[in-house]
């Protein structure tokens, strides 16, 4: 979920759409992340985006994607 919230701002249908499960878990999931400041989120309309505001998780995610792209750790591990 991360890797897709460093790409740009989503809303949990955008979220949904590329990692799967419910609603529900996804919205449990992203409620979890706000408060230990890993995402925020800001309202349009009735719409909610979410985005990752953490220079941490940045680095993290980032340095997961090399370790990937030298075969090092299968993509999977960490996308999903």
């Amino acid at each position: 979920m991360m890797v897709y919230l460093l790409e740009g701002d989503a809303t949990v249908a955008d979220l949904l759409a590329n990692v799967g499960g419910s609603r529900s878990g996804l919205s449990q999931h992203l409620k979890e992340m706000r408060e230990i400041g890993l995402i925020d989120s800001r309202s349009e309309g009735t719409w909610r985006f979410y985005f990752c505001n953490s220079n941490e998780a940045r680095i993290i995610v980032r340095w997961l994607e090399k370790l990937a792209d030298q075969g090092k750790i299968s993509q999977n591990s960490f996308i999903s």
